[in-house]
């Protein structure tokens, strides 16, 4: 598994993610296909933070010459977006469905070790 060592290699796997997110955040569960709980208004903004980090990911992986720095900048990015999914989640609670919190439980347990995992590459010198 040495390709999971690579700057380059998470900035990819990071905006697969994203990507994936932004598609069910924002088809699937901002359009109440799959109920949550939450305000679609946030459900939508969660959904295009996710294209965005897809972005910053795509083109940080065309255009930097050192990827590190960019991972880095994602990996901080993906845990604040977790603790706002899970602030979310808390103030919500009331109304939070059990696929709410089912997907946004899997998502963070998803992103924070992967976030995690970017920091230390990130932090790595070559």
């Amino acid at each position: 598994m040495d390709w999971i060592k690579k700057p380059t290699s998470l900035l990819w796997l990071d905006a697969f993610g994203a990507l994936t997110t932004a598609f069910v955040t924002g088809l699937l569960l901002a359009t109440e296909i799959l109920a949550t709980g939450l305000p679609t208004s946030y459900l939508w903004f969660m959904s295009m933070t996710a294209a965005g980090f897809a972005v910053f990911d795509l083109l940080s992986y065309r255009f930097a010459a050192d990827a590190r720095r960019p991972l880095a900048i994602v990996a901080v990015l993906n845990l604040l977006y977790c603790t706002v999914a899970v602030t979310a989640c808390s103030i919500y609670w009331s109304s939070l469905t059990t696929m709410g919190l089912i997907y946004f439980g899997l998502e963070s347990a998803l992103v924070v070790p992967l976030a995690i995992l970017e920091l230390v590459v990130a932090s790595r010198k070559e």
